[in-house]
């Protein structure tokens, strides 16, 4: 049997707050992150928080692999792991959150290990176990393991978050599953990660209207980027915000980033599969920031914070087949104007000096997945076709535009960034931490 937290009611758990209700915090700078939030989970707001630490654990107590008969040591000095492992253990069980402890260690060799950190009978009370005898066959990162423990729990996958020291590859089925994932690399990542995570005002739904009253200042031009993934539905929202600010007053223009793009779709294609080029050439021509002309982007920038008449043509497209045809003309006004720069290279350093505000779309990667395929059925694509596209994009994107270092400098940089999540496609976001997941 499973030994688990008293939660009868678990349909109306609590969203996880580790601290008093309040305005988003203070953003501490992660100089040497040993963490990554890999995806959020399908309904962002997790209810339950899984562990998977092996690892960690087994670099600390040595007597975990022989077996709860040989375990013996007593830890007299507490490494500093030991104690950073206890501080963030400490902190995800005051939020009154069921935490699950998920090991191919003995259930009583994990408990007892739990002990030596110093967490108190109390707090154990409220962690349940699964070991290797609990789960049979069946190893702690396949999706069937986590099925059967959100079925014990009574609760849907999609309200899971996972914090693993397993490595990513192992990680990627539970993806599809709809789990909230954050990668582990040591103790000091998981109490960075659940700093992060435990953001008190975080995981609200919020309405386009309050977010556009964040975006919008009287007597300011102000320029946001808003970034994501493909099939996040950055141009939708950046329409929509658009439309809010002018709803409560203000002006607005919302212009996509790929609208600065050097070439056609058609020449774009051309160029990147032309033939007698070595395969580093193509994979320089895929990376999605070598597309814009930043150059440009910048001069136009620095022309709309100065307030003067913006007039371009020969601007790309997509709404008009992906040609260079396209006309961007309005006029920022100095007594209030906010200006909506959608796409997703919004992250590069060129791009930084010209940004007020960074707002993330987050969507999970199911639902990304279902948006692209419609959209590139659309348009002839066959399935195998749409396959390697998404591949490729994913490639780009996590490479090129949203690497762990561009995502961590942005966390650290003296710039407001808000991250929201438009998975349930609905007329409301969900506020999410101010830190940009991998997925």
């Amino acid at each position: 049997m499973m030994n688990s937290p008293d939660n009868s009611d678990r349909s109306s758990l609590p969203r996880p707050i580790s601290e008093s209700e309040g305005s988003r915090r203070e953003r501490i700078p992660v100089e040497h992150p040993s963490f990554d939030i890999i995806t959020y989970t399908r309904n962002a707001i997790a209810r339950i928080f899984l562990l998977d630490l092996d690892r960690i654990f087994s670099e600390n107590f040595d007597w975990l692999e022989k077996g709860i008969e040989e375990q013996r040591e007593q830890i007299t000095s507490p490494t500093t792991d030991i104690s950073i492992l206890a501080s963030a253990m400490g902190k995800l069980l005051n939020t009154g959150q069921p935490v699950v402890v998920d090991s191919e260690f003995s259930t009583d060799a994990i408990r007892k290990a739990f002990a030596k950190i110093g967490l108190s009978h109390g707090q154990l009370s409220h962690v349940t176990t699964i070991g290797k005898e609990q789960r049979g066959n069946l190893h702690k990162s396949d999706p069937a393991s986590i099925e059967t423990v959100a079925n014990h729990l009574g609760i849907s996958t999609a309200n899971m978050m996972l914090f693993s020291d397993e490595n990513l590859p192992r990680l990627e089925p539970m993806i599809s599953a709809g789990i909230s994932i954050v990668s582990i690399g040591k103790a000091e990542g998981l109490a960075q990660a659940v700093h992060i995570i435990l953001d008190p005002s975080a995981y609200q739904e919020v309405s386009y209207e309050d977010v556009a009253h964040s975006l919008y200042t009287t007597g300011k031009i102000r320029v946001i980027g808003l970034t994501g993934r493909a099939g996040t539905g950055k141009s939708t929202i950046a329409q929509r915000l658009a439309k809010a600010v002018k709803n409560i007053g203000g002006k607005a223009e919302a212009i996509d980033l790929d609208s600065f793009f050097y070439m056609s779709s058609r020449e774009r294609r051309a160029w990147v599969n032309e033939s007698v080029i070595s395969d580093e050439e193509r994979r320089l021509r895929r990376n999605m920031t070598n597309w814009v002309n930043y150059t440009l982007v910048n001069e136009t920038f620095a022309r709309i914070h100065a307030g003067e008449h913006i007039h371009l043509e020969d601007m790309y497209s997509m709404a008009l087949g992906g040609e260079k045809v396209g006309v961007l003309d309005f006029d920022p006004d100095p007594t209030g104007f906010t200006v909506i720069l959608g796409g997703t290279a919004l992250l590069d350093a060129r791009l930084k000096s010209d940004l007020d505000t960074v707002v993330y779309i987050n969507t999970h990667e199911t639902v990304r997945r279902s948006a692209i395929w419609e959209r590139d059925r659309l348009r002839g694509y066959s399935r195998e076709a749409y396959e390697e596209r998404f591949k490729l994009t994913q490639q780009s994107e996590t490479e090129d535009c949203l690497s762990q270092t561009q995502r961590i400098q942005i966390y650290n940089a003296d710039i407001t960034l808000n991250v929201s999540d438009n998975t349930s496609r609905i007329e409301k976001l969900i506020s999410l931490p101010s830190y940009i997941p991998q997925r």
